[in-house]
């Protein structure tokens, strides 16, 4: 991704079309290796203490997911993943997150999702013909 190679190299880059990222036990280390972390994670829900005891001590980080519109058809996932990410992106500021998705942002979540309650910027990026 040119972005992390030209602007930001600490940018932890995860695509949710790696096979990896599908389950949320597949996820959450995913996200935590790219910040160069080495997490053992226990079982679901537990799980979710890991990355925000890794992220909340630490510096802020960036993380950039592609492929995010396949966020929407993984209710595996489960909402409590998302509670968490808005958690360290709007509470404790120590996450910005930034998604890649070829459906716009506010079509992906339903209303009363937690992501669609976070405070966010939409850059709508189109190819030239």
């Amino acid at each position: 991704m040119d972005l992390q190679d030209e602007h930001f190299p600490q940018l932890a880059l995860v695509n949710l079309e790696q096979g990896a990222t599908v389950s949320r036990r597949g996820l959450i280390p995913e996200i935590l290796q790219r910040l160069g972390h080495r997490p053992s994670l226990p079982d679901e829900p537990d799980d979710l203490a890991e990355p925000d005891r890794l992220i909340s001590a630490g510096q802020p980080v960036r993380v950039a997911m592609t492929h995010f519109d396949l966020a929407a058809n993984r209710p595996q996932y489960g909402v409590d993943l998302f509670a968490a990410l808005r958690y360290l992106i709007m509470t404790t500021r120590k996450l910005t997150l930034l998604v890649q998705s070829r459906t716009p942002f506010a079509g992906l979540l339903p209303r009363d999702h937690p992501l669609s309650e976070i405070d966010i910027k939409t850059l709508e990026l189109r190819s030239k013909p």
